[in-house]
């Protein structure tokens, strides 16, 4: 657990510099995977940690209940465990789609000639026309998680508010043959009087 973690201790220059010296020494060339391959080296300690967190108070009495009760291992984890783990799920994509969004050191590193968002943004400080653009290009990406995060909370609560299963009146004895069904101006005298 503690090397998953390292990234989160060491600054972003050396976990930079460290991905590109390896990356070339392999041989690979820099593109939108290597971006890609260095935002979730750097994502994955957050996601890891929320994960934890939210499997971790996971309650097992819930699952072995479902296995007690006839499930199966894919239905138990679809129809329990599953929801509720989303929570921790949706937290660690955000935060990793935050992180990835805000990460400019790397990108800058391993982009090669291919620009991300933060390197654009970057390259286009130089020019002074340029910056009310930038800011609201860059006020626009900031927020957008913040302005995703209520929706998603809405979706979330809808679908976990499922509504009550009905339970069908009988309509047929234990013969399967039809019940008839009781008109209360036909009853006879003693239920007339019992319902009194």
């Amino acid at each position: 657990m503690g090397l998953i973690m390292l990234p989160l201790v060491l600054p972003e220059i050396i976990v930079a510099v460290s991905l590109l010296v390896v990356l070339l020494g392999m041989g690979v060339s820099l593109s939108i995977f290597t971006v890609i391959l260095g935002h979730v080296l750097i994502a994955t300690p957050y996601a890891i940690a929320i994960l934890n967190t939210a499997f971790s108070s996971l309650d097992e009495s819930l699952e072995e209940a479902a296995y007690d009760l006839g499930e199966g291992k894919w239905s138990t984890f679809r129809l329990i465990t599953l929801p509720l783990v989303v929570p921790g799920i949706i937290s660690s994509v955000l935060i990793s789609f935050t992180i990835s969004l805000d990460e400019f050191i790397i990108a800058f590193f391993l982009a090669g000639n291919e620009p991300t968002l933060p390197t654009y943004i970057f390259s286009q400080l130089r020019f002074p026309k340029a910056i009310p653009m930038i800011m609201a290009l860059g006020h626009a990406s900031s927020h957008s998680p913040s302005c995703c995060l209520p929706l998603l909370n809405i979706s979330a609560v809808a679908a976990s508010r499922k509504p009550a299963a009905r339970i069908p009146e009988a309509s047929c004895d234990r013969s399967n043959r039809p019940i008839p069904k009781k008109n209360p101006a036909q009853a006879p005298a003693g239920d007339a009087a019992r319902n009194r």
